[in-house]
């Protein structure tokens, strides 16, 4: 990722911060995903540390498991991982701002999760761009729903206010997701 890409995806404030993270919790949530969900905090030394997730995100390898599992697990990461950074973009434009997501905003972060599809995933171009397009369009959708706008700016004051939280305050704050 070079400089530029790093000043564009960069947090301006508490705030655009606290609305990145959730962002990442509540796509994380509709994609359901929360299982890897251990924790949010907005007090992270470092933005890539805001969320703590389970050790299933984190490791693959395993002598008990297939080369096939392995990968397919690593997969799945990488899947949570791309879910997270575009639930943090769309977030911090569509709620945080009340601006659809810029077209170099898009393609800053299509750019951002390249290397990762490449080297720990070993996919081809193409495949990142049809998975980074699926989950992207799917989850601008999901924030054009003005009740999950709302939820979120509730969640991301709640966030703001206690600055952590942990597994079961999300599922209990982000419980009106389930009937929308």
């Amino acid at each position: 990722m070079d400089n530029s890409t790093k000043k564009t995806l960069a947090y301006n404030d508490e705030a655009d911060r606290a609305y990145g993270a959730a962002g990442m919790t509540v796509a994380i949530v509709v994609c359901n995903a929360e299982d890897l969900l251990v924790g949010v905090n907005l007090d992270a030394d470092e933005p890539s540390e805001m969320m703590e997730l389970s050790d299933d995100y984190y490791y693959a390898g395993s002598n008990a498991k297939s080369v096939r599992a392995s990968w397919q697990q690593t997969l799945s990461a990488y899947r949570a991982g791309l879910v997270m950074a575009a639930g943090n973009v769309i977030a911090r434009s569509m709620a945080g701002n009340n601006k659809p997501v810029s077209a170099g905003m898009r393609l800053d972060l299509r750019e951002a999760i390249e290397p990762d599809g490449l080297d720990t995933c070993q996919l081809e171009v193409d495949e990142i761009d049809e998975l980074f397009d699926q989950i992207f369009s799917y989850l601008q959708r999901v924030f054009s729903n003005a009740g999950v706008i709302r939820i979120t700016n509730d969640f991301a004051g709640l966030l703001r206010r206690e600055r952590r939280l942990g597994r079961s305050d999300i599922l209990y704050a982000l419980r009106p997701l389930a009937r929308l």
